[in-house]
């Protein structure tokens, strides 16, 4: 069963996530989108609008999850490069929908679909990593920890062997 939090408020995300920390018995996912109109009920943003159903089913899947659901606001709201999902410590939201899966201390983003990555095949990879990795694992890319990991020790040694005289 999949415990579902409606965070309406920015400035009540970071309790919610705390006490939904807290209280979790599996996995946690910050799910952030464009804002649902409230005469349609339908998100102004058509990737959230495709993207969200099937996050949500997901998600579903997941023994024990806890889902917050966060609106970033009207399409006016969330171009504002002030939005505040855009500045989160954790988040740094840049577009939508995305999915986060959270670290169980808080501190960390586990793994992350972002708006077009945000399809059934990569939601079921997603969902099948379980988060095990250390750093953010992006389906729809690759592992860019590891990628950027390479890539520095290859420019040090590089520089290392060319600057140090035997």
């Amino acid at each position: 069963m999949t415990i579902v939090h409606r965070v309406h408020n920015f400035y009540q995300f970071d309790l919610t996530l705390a006490t939904s920390l807290a209280d979790a018995r599996g996995r946690v996912f910050v799910m952030t989108f464009g804002s649902e109109d409230p005469e349609t009920g339908e998100s102004w943003c058509p990737d959230s609008r495709a993207g969200m159903p099937l996050i949500r089913k997901a998600i579903e899947k997941v023994s024990n999850a806890t889902l917050l659901e966060c609106p970033t606001g009207d399409k006016t709201e969330w171009k504002d490069p002030n939005n505040p999902y855009r500045h989160h410590k954790l988040l740094k939201a840049s577009r939508i929908p995305t999915i986060y899966e959270i670290s169980h201390d808080g501190k960390r983003v586990l793994q992350q679909l972002v708006e077009k990555e945000v399809t059934e095949d990569n939601l079921n990879k997603f969902i099948e990593n379980n988060g095990d990795s250390v750093g953010v694992w992006r389906v729809g890319v690759g592992y860019q920890g590891w990628t950027l990991a390479f890539v520095l020790t290859v420019v040090f040694a590089a520089f290392f062997f060319t600057t140090t005289r035997y």
